[in-house]
This record gives C-alpha cells, sequence and structure tokens, in this order.
C-alpha cells in the first residue's frame, strides 16, 4: 500500500494507464486489495474533499471489480481489457460509417447506435482501433477532462442535444455546465488529433495504450497552450522517450519544471512552439536530438533517477548570467549602469518579464547595499586616521551630500553620523589626555598663560565640532593648575 498509495490518482487523472493496476494483483490477496482501494478513496479524499465524487467512486468500484475478478481467475485483464477495446472500437466505425453515408433515412440518432446497421469489422481490427479510442480518453484525462468519453463525442456529431447527453449519463455529481465545458474542450483535442498525419497520431495513442509511459504535470502547463502546441509537446516527450533503454519498465515524462514557470513564460513556450514544425519533429531524428543539446526553447534532459525524462523550457535571457555579473561589481556606479541596462534590455522583450525585472531589482538591493557596507568600512578606516576635527568633518559632510547617489539607506546614514560622533569623541578623549600631559608638566605662571594662548586658539577654531562644553572642561583644567602654581 505504501508502494501504491497514490496509483488510482494518477490513473484518474491519465498521468498513469489503467494497465498499471496490474502492479497492485501481484499479491493474490482479496482482502489486502479491498484495503487498498479504502485507503486509495482515504488518500483522494485528503487531497482535497471535492475530488471523491459519487461518479468518481462508481468508477474506482468498477475498477475494483475488474481486479476481483482477475484474482478469483474468472477472466483475466487482457480479455476485460480486450471487452473494452470492442466496445470503443465499435463506436469508431459508427463515427466512419456516418461520415460515409449519414444516418438513414428516417432514423433517429439513438435508434442508428442500438440497431449496429454498420458493417461488422474483424475483431483484431476493432480491438487496435478500440486502443486508440481508449489512449485518447487517457489524453482527455491528462488534460483535466474528466467525465467525457468518445461515446459522448459520437453522439455529439451525430448531433444529439448536448443536454439530453447530459442526461442519460445520468450524473449524480456533474452538473451540466462544467459537463458542457469539459465535452466541448476534449472536441476540440480530437479535432485537434485528426488534423495530425496518421502516422503521427497513432505514435502518440500508441504510446498511451498500456503501462510505457507515466506523465506528470502535463494537466497545468497544457491549459496555457495552443491546441496543436499541447500535442507538438506530448509528442517531443513520448519520441524522447526512445532514448531510454528501459528494460520494458515504464518511462517517466516529468512536466513538473516548466509547470513551475509556466505562468509567467506561456506565451514564450507558444511561440516557440508554433516555429517548431510538428512534420520535422516526427520525420527529423536530428530535429529531437537537438533538444536534448538545446540551451534555450523547449530542453529535454535525461535525469539522474532511472528512466526519467524532463521537459523544460529556457529563455533566451539569461537573468542567471546578469545575476552573476552583478555581484561582481564593486563600483555604485557601475551597479546602477548595469542594472537600468538589464531593466531596459528586459522591457524589450516582447514577452511577459516582469518576474525577471523583480528578480534582478532584488539581486541589485542586495549587492547595492554590500557595496555601501564595504564604503562605510572603508570610511570608518579612513576617519580613524584623521587627527583633525575639520577633516573628519568635511569627509562625512561630502558623503551625507552624496548618499542618496551612493544608494545609502537611512539606517546606513545613521551608522555614517554615529561613526562620526564615535570619531569625534575619540580625538577630544586624545586631545584632554595630550593637555593633560602637558599641564602636569607646567610649574610657571608665565609657560601655563602661554600654553593657554595656543590652546585658545585652537579652541576656538573647532568649538561647531565640540561646542562650548568642551572649552569649558579645558578651561577648568587650566584653573586648577594656576591654583596649583600660586598656592605653592
Amino acid at each position: 500500500m505504501v508502494s501504491h498509495h497514490g496509483l488510482l490518482h494518477h490513473i484518474i487523472r491519465g498521468e498513469l494507464s489503467f494497465y498499471a493496476l496490474q502492479d497492485i494483483l501481484d499479491s493474490p490477496e482479496r482482502d489486502l486489495l479491498d484495503a487498498f482501494f479504502v485507503f486509495s478513496f482515504i488518500m483522494i479524499s485528503a487531497i482535497r474533499e471535492d475530488l471523491i465524487l459519487e461518479d468518481l467512486a462508481g468508477r474506482l468500484f468498477r475498477i475494483r471489480d475488474m481486479c476481483h475478478k482477475t484474482l478469483d481467475h474468472e477472466t483475466d485483464f487482457a480479455t476485460q481489457f480486450n471487452e473494452i477495446f470492442i466496445q470503443r472500437g465499435n463506436l469508431f466505425y459508427v463515427l466512419e460509417n456516418y461520415k460515409l453515408n449519414g444516418l438513414p433515412e428516417g432514423a433517429t440518432p439513438a435508434d442508428y447506435l442500438e440497431s449496429q446497421r454498420w458493417e461488422a469489422v474483424e475483431e483484431s481490427k476493432c480491438i487496435r482501433s478500440g486502443k486508440m479510442v481508449f489512449a485518447m480518453e487517457r489524453l482527455f484525462r491528462l488534460r483535466g477532462i474528466r467525465y467525457v468519453e468518445f461515446l459522448d463525442l459520437l453522439k455529439l456529431m451525430l448531433k444529439v442535444p448536448l443536454k439530453f447527453i447530459h442526461k442519460k449519463r445520468k450524473f449524480a455529481s456533474i452538473g451540466y455546465a462544467t459537463y458542457e465545458k469539459e465535452v466541448y474542450e476534449a472536441f476540440r483535442i480530437y479535432n485537434t488529433l485528426q488534423n495530425l498525419e496518421e502516422e503521427t497520431r497513432h505514435f502518440i495513442l500508441n504510446q498511451l495504450v498500456e503501462d510505457k509511459v507515466r506523465i506528470f504535470g502535463f494537466e497545468k502547463i497544457s491549459g496555457y497552450l495552443s491546441y496543436e502546441n499541447q500535442l507538438k509537446l506530448l509528442l517531443a516527450g513520448l519520441l524522447g522517450t526512445k532514448h531510454f533503454d528501459s528494460n520494458g519498465a515504464p518511462v517517466c515524462l516529468n512536466f513538473l519544471v516548466m509547470g513551475e514557470k509556466i505562468k509567467k513564460r506561456y506565451e514564450a513556450v507558444n511561440h516557440y512552439l508554433n516555429t517548431l514544425s510538428l512534420k520535422k519533429l516526427w520525420k527529423n531524428k536530428n530535429h529531437l536530438n537537438n533538444l536534448f543539446k538545446a540551451k534555450t526553447g523547449v530542453v529535454l534532459r535525461k535525469e539522474s533517477f532511472p528512466n526519467v525524462l524532463s521537459i523544460d523550457f529556457h529563455e533566451r535571457i539569461d537573468v542567471s548570467r546578469k545575476i552573476a555579473y552583478m555581484n561582481k561589481i564593486n563600483e555604485v556606479e557601475q551597479l546602477k549602469n548595469y542594472f537600468h541596462y538589464s531593466l531596459q534590455s528586459l522591457r524589450k522583450h516582447p514577452f511577459q518579464t516582469d518576474d525577471y525585472e523583480l528578480e534582478i531589482e532584488k539581486v541589485f538591493e542586495k549587492r547595492l547595499m554590500e557595496i555601501t557596507d564595504m564604503i562605510l568600512n572603508q570610511t570608518k578606516k579612513q576617519m580613524d586616521l584623521i587627527k583633525d576635527f575639520s577633516e573628519l568633518h568635511n569627509l562625512v559632510e561630502d558623503l551625507l551630500e552624496r548618499s542618496y547617489d551612493i544608494g545609502f539607506s537611512d539606517d546606513q546614514k545613521n551608522r555614517l553620523k554615529d561613526l562620526y560622533e564615535l570619531r569625534k569623541d575619540n580625538l577630544k578623549r586624545d586631545k584632554l589626555s595630550e593637555i593633560d600631559g602637558i599641564l602636569g608638566t607646567i610649574q610657571d605662571s608665565q609657560e601655563l598663560k602661554d600654553h593657554w594662548e595656543s590652546i585658545k586658539w585652537y579652541l576656538q577654531n573647532n568649538r561647531r565640532f565640540f561646542g562650548k562644553e568642551f572649552e569649558n572642561l579645558i578651561a577648568t583644567k587650566f584653573d586648577g593648575v594656576k591654583s596649583r602654581i600660586e598656592g605653592s
């Protein structure tokens, strides 16, 4: 149950073929099989409450019955599938006969379907055609169309009113609006398939019948692509599986990586696929081989996991290279110029680049912060070497005036001011220590007076940097020395 916990869910979505059910029949235990189905119901319901509707539950019970018949040796899987194929194949030949001859005079579509007036077809041919129809229904599931079968399309083509078709299906939980949307979506896919060359169409469908290929992530990306481009991309992946020597094991097609970016890149993906010739892709092996080597456009990549082929899309815009270059820039002006150049080049791109622009902007802001931090660190080292208040003040004032152009943030400007105040305090302490040292050696009033005259001018010239309070502190020290001298 652990190994196959998602099996039924993937089959319902068309990601796996119904033939994958054979995996759960390796154990002959009926109880284990029933436990698996109960577990699957719980698991699918846990994903989303509305996934297990009554109509879907009925389908799952029919699958369980098929498995029970196989375990009880009443029949085997191949026989049961052949019965399904014969039924689907008969419907195919109904349609072929209708296209050639139309409805018999006075017959209704319902009468025509029930009368089986079309020419009897060999069972082998019927099975072969039925497999194609069965595979097409899997393609519908891959596209997210859960409840439409080929019989619905056949009735639609026989001009049976759609509301009547819906009523005859006797859905318990699928409303007409949902059904109508799915039918017309399926009909467009059917028509697109019919427009392909027969050889190409049969290849695609033959790959989808048995458990040869498991496909993940196709539903999401196909919703953003034109119908022809959906099939081109699927064909590229299916052809790519032929590059694997899987020894009979199914090959997994992984569209999940492309699915993460398709919402932003769908215009570019459609544009690229519009230029990709379906005929050349089918007939020219080099065309497919180029997708394995490509750096841009649709890219096929064999993963390190066994039998996994990823289908991705790379734009010609190499944002990672731009980001790597920006992270090496150490000058603000150069960084700003490159950032604005990059934005302009992205905005000239014919497709959406908002996410690229945002990514580059984030890198720009981060790198600008790093460079300005480097400037502040260099400024601090420069401040530590300065002994003159005026020189220190001019250095800081110049940086603050240019702070907008440099790109300082408010926090960085405050940090610069803090560094300035800290260095001023250090210079004042150094000056006080110097004055204390000299005053300690003075023993004469005239020498003290001469020293005061020299200090006085220094204090007046730097008053705007440290204020009157610092002057008063030094004057008090001089008064103390004067009292000491006079007292002695």
